[in-house]
Formats: C-alpha cells, sequence, structure tokens
C-alpha cells in the first residue's frame, strides 16, 4: 500500500501550501471530499479536476456528476462559420482511481471548485510515500498559511443591467467578474 503525496498551491495566495496525502486505491471523489472538508466549502458546488500536461495544459477532466452530451459544442458567432469545438476526455471522479490518472513522476492537475466564485487550485504530484494502515486517508502531511476565498467581486448592481449588455454569456461574465485569462502557471524553477 502506498500514498501520493500532492503538493497544492492556491491562485493568488503565495503564503498558501498543502501537502495531500492519499491512497493510490482512492478515487478522485475521495480527494475532492477531502477538500471540500479542508477548506470548509459547501458540499453543493460543481467541481472538476483537470489532468494537465507539464505546462498545465489540460488534457483530461474528472467531473463531479457525469454532464456528458453526444454531441460536440460548437461554437456558432454571427460573424463567422461555426467552428467544432474539441472536448476533452471526461470522466466522473468515483469512478476513477487516482492512480489510474498518474502517468507522470510530477503529474500535474489543476481543480477548480465553484464555476461561478472560482476557487482554483494547482497540484502536483511531490513523491510516492508508504501508506500507514494506522491513519485514515487522505490526510494534509503539511499546512503552510491560511486559505482565504476571495469573496464573490459584485461590479455592478442588477437593476443597472440593461436588455443590451445581456448579449451573451460570455458579455455577463465578463462584466460581472475579473475574468482572469492566464491559464495559471508556476514558476518551473521553483523546486517541490
Amino acid at each position: 500500500m502506498h500514498a501520493y503525496r500532492f503538493r497544492l498551491l492556491a491562485e493568488d495566495q503565495d503564503e498558501f501550501l498543502r501537502d495531500i496525502d492519499i491512497l493510490a486505491s482512492q478515487s478522485f471523489e475521495d480527494f475532492h471530499q477531502f477538500l471540500i472538508t479542508m477548506f470548509k466549502l459547501k458540499s453543493d458546488e460543481l467541481a472538476s479536476f483537470y489532468i494537465c500536461d507539464n505546462k498545465w495544459r489540460r488534457l483530461k477532466e474528472l467531473t463531479l456528476i457525469d454532464m456528458s452530451q453526444d454531441e460536440d459544442f460548437v461554437d456558432e458567432d454571427e460573424d463567422e462559420k461555426p467552428v467544432k469545438k474539441n472536448k476533452l476526455p471526461v470522466f466522473v471522479m468515483k469512478q476513477v482511481k487516482i492512480k489510474d490518472m498518474i502517468d507522470d513522476p510530477h503529474q500535474r492537475l489543476i481543480y477548480e471548485y465553484d464555476f461561478l466564485n472560482p476557487v482554483v487550485f494547482y497540484i502536483e504530484l511531490f513523491k510516492i510515500v508508504p501508506g500507514d494502515k494506522r491513519r485514515n486517508y487522505p490526510l494534509c502531511a503539511r499546512s503552510e498559511g491560511e486559505f482565504a476565498r476571495a469573496p464573490l467581486r459584485k461590479r455592478f448592481a442588477i437593476e443597472d443591467l440593461g436588455e443590451d449588455l445581456l448579449t451573451t454569456e460570455d458579455d455577463l461574465l465578463d462584466d460581472m467578474f475579473e475574468v482572469n485569462n492566464d491559464e495559471g502557471s508556476v514558476d518551473e524553477s521553483t523546486e517541490w
């Protein structure tokens, strides 16, 4: 029995760090539930893990619930031809064991919780450690800094919304939230 030790860094929180040990045979849903409990997040929000390459590009998605559709999403802009979007392979957290998605000694993942007021963790496999039968996994092996969830930033009152402002969902999201288009990067020179 062995456990994977993952290091979690929180977006926009330089002093925050957590090392989480989880058994290779546990599921991504176990990992998700542990994060919900540890950070005192509401359990009724959607969340996803993304399996990433070494440049944090998303390769696979593990969702809390099965939201797959048979058809690919087609982006139809009025001024352009319809463009077929590439879909990531999607899996359901409770059906996938941690060991099934680890194919790199420094495997990287992104965890996103609550897509309307997101909490984002950048996760990297730190090392593999022997499991201890006397301990309950997952567990926090190291904790530095306090986790501070950023509040929902409402930039205008609902009554200020005009019908012309609500032209697309993307326009509404851009106006309501400060959108950070950076996929997130971790300094590659940092040793974990």
